[in-house]
Parts: C-alpha cells; structure tokens; sequence
C-alpha cells in the first residue's frame, strides 16, 4: 500500500540517477507547467537536461545555467508515477535546487525569507495570515508583498494549540499550518487513532519537519529541522502525519541524511516508522466503526500521497467503509490542484488555471463535499470561494465515529 521509505543510507550516483530517464517523453502530458505552457524546457524531460548542467557541469559552464524552469517546477512528481524507468525525479530537483544560488526574481526572495523564518514558526505564521486577511478586504494594490499577502488561506487564523496527551505510543505531528488554519485536524486524528484501539500522544517541543525548506532548497536548514524532528519523535513507536507533504518528507530522511555518519541509521529508522494517517488507518480500517452518511463525496488525491509515495486507494477504502456514502471518481484524479507548498503563492496566476482546471474536475460528478489529505490542498481549493466544502478526511471520518 505504501512504498518503502526512500534510498536509505546510500550516498547518490547522480549521473547515474540522470541516466535512468530513457527521454519517452511519457511524463510530459502528466506534467502540470507542460500543460500550460506547451514548452519542453518546462517538462521532465526538459528540466533533467538543466539539472545535468546543474548537478555535473561541464568545466567552465558552472554558472550558464537557465534556472528558471527549475524554479516554476511545482515538484508534484506526477512524472514518477508515469515513468517506465523509475527516474528519482523528486530527488534530483530538491538536489538540483540545494545547488543553486538564491533566486534573483523579488517575489521568490520573499518567499523563499516566509518558508524559512514565518511558515515553520506558527505564532508568526498566524501573525502574518492576519496580515493576509487585512491585505485581501482592503484590495491593497501593486506592492509586491501586499501581492503576496492575498495569496494567505482565506480561512480566519486561529491561536495555534497542540493540545492533547503527552505521553503514549502513537506521536502525532501536528504541524506548522494546520494548527493555525484548520486547527480540527489535531483532534480529530487522535480520535481516529483511539478509535482504532492505540494510544496517541502529541510531543510537546514538535517544530517543523522542514519539508518546506527541503522543497525550495534549503537543504541545511532541511537537516536542521530534520535533525530536531529526530530528536523529538525517535522514542516514539510510531509516528503518525496527518498531512501528505510532511510524511512524504519525513520518509525520505533515509535520503536526506544518507551521508551523514551521525544521523544516518536513526533518520533511517524514524523513516521506517513514519507513515501518512491515510496509509496507517487503511491497515487497521477493519476496527473502525463508521457511521453513515446519505452524501456524494469525491476525494482529492494529494500529490505527495499519490505520486511521491506511491498510494493509491487507501483514502477511498475507507471512505467505503462509510454506510451510504457514494464515493465519486474524477475522470483525472492524479492532476495537480495547483498549490504545491509555496508554489502557489511565487505563482499565483499560473496556480489559479491549475486550480480551476483541478475543481472543474473534482465536481464534474456533483459532489456535496470535497475531501483531501493535505493543508495545503484543503486551503488551496477552499480559497477558491467555491459553495462545495472542501474538508480533511480525519475530519470527516473523526466526524462519523462516536466518542472515544
């Protein structure tokens, strides 16, 4: 159901891993930026002849790379759902990234000061979503970081809270944006987590996985987050993560750290211990008691569930379980919404087509609610305004269990 976590303990052969991709071009339909511009540069395939420059250039050619289809890559991985021959995709372009000078462009700057020093800090992150919602009712115009502001979750920020138990055998990740922006989700997986039989517990000194840093770059800073998450959840049996991009970043530590002596073996084995709250419900579906529910739901697949690790079903499996319930199908359920961590926000006009074109697909079958696995998606398409509800599926199935 779940892929293994990734290429633990190896140090990369980076020519080699740019030798898998054969140049098919199968990837390129599945690519969102390919999509909407039509240009090769912004394809895979594209994409992994810059990163050869990038990551084995040829003397003197050092500083001739063309970054900016690099940086327009949303990292969503569709490619490596499709590809014949398994091209690490993903690992490549946070490399690739990690290699490359600060962005010259000013909003990406911006972005790249919010995902270090606001996004993983959530009292600052609720500060400037305060910012956000003032920015979006005053219509501020033209300044680039008022710009930037309206692209906030429209959703009210809340006082971020990690309430729950302290001590267990189940951790629960709580997240940088979630308590913030959808402060439910907390709960409602420790419900799910009671529901099944286990005990769950939230570590009180949790911060940020660093999957954002990881995302746009900053490797050091990626390991540094890395290193403390480490610390916090090794004692942990296991490790649950309500999110799709934090645990598919946590379950590639194996890679992230492959090469450091000290961490190696551990961020390995928190790895093999963390998995999607998805994936670790759909193996114990069978001691969930669900009530049901008369509605027609359609569930969103995140990216990083989908494609980086290699889940398909689980969510609908459960949804199944859910008496009355009529699951619907998108007729393209892998496609990108559009978010893509702080993608959308260095991107908005480029992100709003990819979001419409992911709604106009979602609700071709008349759903009543829209279900994903991810904040950034659940905030992402809600912030469309649309009159369909779009909420996390630990909230909706938390929602049809009896207290526990």
């Amino acid at each position: 159901m779940n892929a293994p976590p990734q290429h633990q303990g190896a140090a990369p052969d980076w020519d080699q891993l740019l030798r898998t991709c054969i140049h098919c071009g199968l990837c390129l339909n599945d690519c969102p930026t390919y999509r909407t511009t039509g240009d090769e540069a912004e394809s895979p395939r594209g994409r992994l002849m810059i990163l050869r420059e990038i990551l084995d250039p040829l003397p003197g050619m050092e500083d001739e790379v063309e970054r900016g289809p690099i940086d327009r890559c949303m990292g969503c991985r569709a490619c490596e759902s499709v590809c014949p021959s398994g091209v690490s995709y993903g690992r490549l372009l946070e490399e690739g990234r990690s290699r490359l000078d600060e962005p010259e462009e000013r909003n990406q700057r911006i972005v790249r000061l919010i995902s270090r020093y606001v996004l993983p800090h959530r009292r600052r992150l609720m500060l400037m979503a305060w910012l956000g919602r003032l920015a979006q009712l005053s219509r501020i115009p033209s300044a680039s970081f008022a710009r930037l502001l309206e692209t906030m979750p429209r959703r009210r920020p809340c006082w971020p809270r990690l309430s729950g138990p302290r001590h267990g055998k189940v951790a629960v990740l709580a997240g940088c944006v979630q308590p913030v922006f959808t402060p439910g989700v907390l709960p409602a997986t420790l419900k799910l987590i009671r529901a099944v039989g286990e005990q769950p517990f939230v570590p009180e000194h949790q911060g940020c996985c660093g999957a954002l840093a990881s995302h746009v770059g900053d490797r050091e800073r990626a390991r540094a987050m890395g290193r403390a998450f480490i610390e916090c959840f090794e004692p942990a049996e296991s490790i649950v993560i309500p999110s799709a991009g934090c645990s598919a970043h946590v379950r590639s530590f194996g890679e992230l750290f492959a090469d450091d002596p000290e961490y190696a073996g551990r961020a390995a084995a928190v790895a093999e211990r963390a998995q999607d709250l998805v994936v670790w419900l759909a193996e114990r579906a069978d001691r969930l008691q669900l009530r049901p529910d008369p509605r027609r739901v359609v569930f969103q697949r995140p990216c990083h569930l989908r494609h980086a690790q290699q889940v398909d079903g689980a969510a609908e499996g459960l949804l199944a379980r859910v008496g009355g319930v009529e699951v619907l199908q998108s007729p393209r359920a892998d496609l990108c919404c559009g978010s893509a961590g702080t993608w959308s926000m260095q991107y908005p006009e480029m992100a709003s087509r990819r979001r419409d074109e992911k709604l106009a697909d979602l609700l071709v079958h008349g759903p009543e609610l829209i279900l994903t696995a991810n904040p950034g998606c659940e905030l992402f398409l809600d912030g469309a305004g649309g009159e369909i509800e779009v909420q996390h599926l630990a909230e909706y199935l938390a929602g049809r269990i009896d207290e526990v």
